[in-house]
């Protein structure tokens, strides 16, 4: 039940390692070489590797600051207008709106009295 995909897929794909009898020998080889090299390589000490990213951490903190407070004395030595601030400024004096012309409903005085503690019970405590 094999359409054509299926078969040119198959026909298409790599040969398997291991199907060559030279590769097979070559790849263990590989292989073996790869664990040697990690098992003889030089580990870093816990302290070391510690104190190696509290370093680095460090520099990246300096860095952040650094970049922080010189950012905009470098925006304005070089007289340059974020996008933003140009886009957004506007006359605010344009268009008043008069709140009597919006016509809203009459607003009642918002009593929390109940939310608030009770001063007699603070006075006892």
């Amino acid at each position: 039940m094999d359409d054509w995909l299926d078969e040119a897929v198959r026909r298409g794909a790599p040969r398997p390692l291991g199907a060559e009898p030279v590769a097979a020998s070559e790849a263990v080889a590989v292989a073996h070489a790869v664990a040697a090299a990690e098992r003889n390589g030089r580990r870093m000490s816990r302290r070391g590797a510690f104190l190696g990213g509290a370093a680095l951490s460090l520099g990246i903190l300096g860095l952040g600051v650094t970049a922080a407070a010189a950012a905009p004395a470098v925006i304005d030595w070089l007289g340059w207008t974020p996008d933003v601030v140009a886009q957004r400024s506007f006359d605010m004096n344009a268009n008043r709106i008069d709140p009597a012309d919006l016509e809203l409903p009459p607003t009642q005085p918002l009593d929390i009295s109940a939310y608030l503690p009770d001063p007699r019970d603070e006075a006892s405590a």
